[in-house]
């Protein structure tokens, strides 16, 4: 049996990717794919029908923290899970509407006030 995969890591632009990196241990045989389950709330259940052939997929995730198991399999079988928590983030609210600072016959400038609620992850100005 292969190891377990490792360095799991969700990337969220703009919908949910999860990514790792396959085990050092192949267990003897090459790695022809990987199983990854969610947990449901009540269950764990598996994504995917066949393995999947790379190292990273989509998720759906509807609540505010995504639980993830990942399996290495090979033709002996599906190794250990390499087991993950993620925290996910909503979407943040609307800005405030701006309010102008200062303005010329060519220009203005706004501040814009963040929205109240952050979506769970802290909210920056670029």
């Amino acid at each position: 049996m292969p190891g377990q995969p490792e360095e799991l890591e969700l990337i969220t632009n703009p919908s949910h990717t999860l990514t790792w990196r396959a085990p050092e241990d192949d267990g003897g045989s090459a790695i022809i794919g990987y199983d990854v389950e969610i947990y449901s709330g009540t269950s764990w259940e598996q994504i995917n029908m066949t393995p999947i052939e790379d190292t990273y997929t989509s998720v759906l995730a509807e609540s505010p923290e995504l639980r993830v198991k990942v399996y290495a399999v090979n033709r002996a079988g599906r190794g250990p899970a390499s087991k993950s928590t993620f925290p996910v983030a909503g979407v943040p609210g609307c800005p405030k509407a701006p309010i102008v600072d200062r303005k010329t016959e060519d220009e203005a400038t706004l501040n814009i006030i963040p929205p109240t609620d952050d979506g769970g992850l802290e909210t920056r100005r670029r």
